[in-house]
């Protein structure tokens, strides 16, 4: 019989190393590494929405990555964009007139791609949605349906690419597409799936009044930071993540992702979050801890 328990993989990679080293040279000279904004001139991405305001600073300011994606990184980048740029081919196909990779231009400093904009017959009434697609893992996709809904900074997303329509679509949609199942047994934990679909795909909508708040929320955190760079550079802009499921804090130690609450009567005590360890600027934003970090009331 042939024995696979506690059998460790081969040190001698030829096979798989090859395979991956050839598929690497060819990501990096097909110029995914970096890419255009949606609109030449911009500053900012409608992708950088819900992200560490200190990130968004050095990016505006042009600061080089000192963390930039490694190997694995855009391994699971791509097939996610793989399986997005299918999912459009199908919109297409599906929704004929329906318009995909809509170029935005975002306020005045950025511009996105709005992924879906499709219309849809509600009774006599047509309405038009735009589509905010993301491919996710499936422990998020378990989180989102379970109880956490879409996250943030998915919302903030799409918010900003409809908003930036004119007209603006009546909903905005996030529609997830996981790249793993919930198995059987799991998904009938969760009494607000309806189609085995729910497996591995799900959308929540949005009305115009909330998504516009959203975006108007998003696009003035955003026009303050590109202030702030333009006036001070980025060591004027605080370590402080948007993120709704976080207290009012500012991270104080980047290479750990710790950071201190600062309102409240928890004030001074630590948290953590793993939005650090993702962070293409981890090592430069902990080499300027020393910078000034005071917190502007409305960053």
């Amino acid at each position: 019989r042939i024995l696979t328990s506690r059998r460790k993989p081969d040190k001698d990679n030829w096979f798989i190393s090859a395979v991956v080293e050839d598929w690497w040279k060819a990501y990096v000279e097909a110029g995914n590494m970096s890419r255009d904004f949606a609109l030449a001139g911009s500053r900012v991405r409608a992708s950088w929405a819900g992200m560490c305001a200190k990130r968004v600073a050095y990016a505006v300011h042009g600061v080089e990555e000192t963390n930039p994606p490694t190997v694995p990184d855009a391994w699971r980048f791509n097939i996610g964009s793989m399986l997005h740029d299918h999912i459009q081919e199908v919109v297409q196909r599906k929704f004929p007139g329906a318009a995909v990779a809509v170029k935005v231009k975002i306020g005045e400093h950025g511009s996105g791609h709005m992924d879906v904009l499709v219309k849809r017959q509600d009774g006599e009434v047509e309405r038009t949605i735009s589509v905010e697609l993301k491919t996710i893992n499936g422990f998020g996709f378990k989180q989102a349906v379970g109880q956490e809904g879409p996250k943030a900074p998915h919302v903030m997303q799409g918010a900003l690419n409809a908003a930036a329509m004119d007209p603006q679509p009546d909903e905005l949609m996030i529609a997830y597409f996981a790249m793993e199942n919930i198995s059987p047994g799991q998904f009938k934990k969760y009494p607000g799936l309806t189609s085995e679909y729910n497996r591995f795909a799900a959308q929540w909508t949005f009305p115009r009044e909330e998504y516009m708040q959203v975006a108007d929320d998003e696009l003035r955190r955003l026009n303050r930071i590109v202030e702030l760079v333009d006036e001070s550079g980025p060591g004027a802009v605080p370590r402080i993540i948007p993120d709704p499921n976080l207290p009012p804090h500012m991270v104080t130690v980047p290479l750990k992702g710790t950071y201190v609450i600062t309102q409240g009567p928890s004030r001074g005590a630590p948290g953590y979050t793993w939005a650090c360890g993702y962070c293409p600027y981890r090592s430069k934003c902990a080499d300027d801890l020393d910078a000034a970090t005071a917190l502007p009331a409305d960053a």
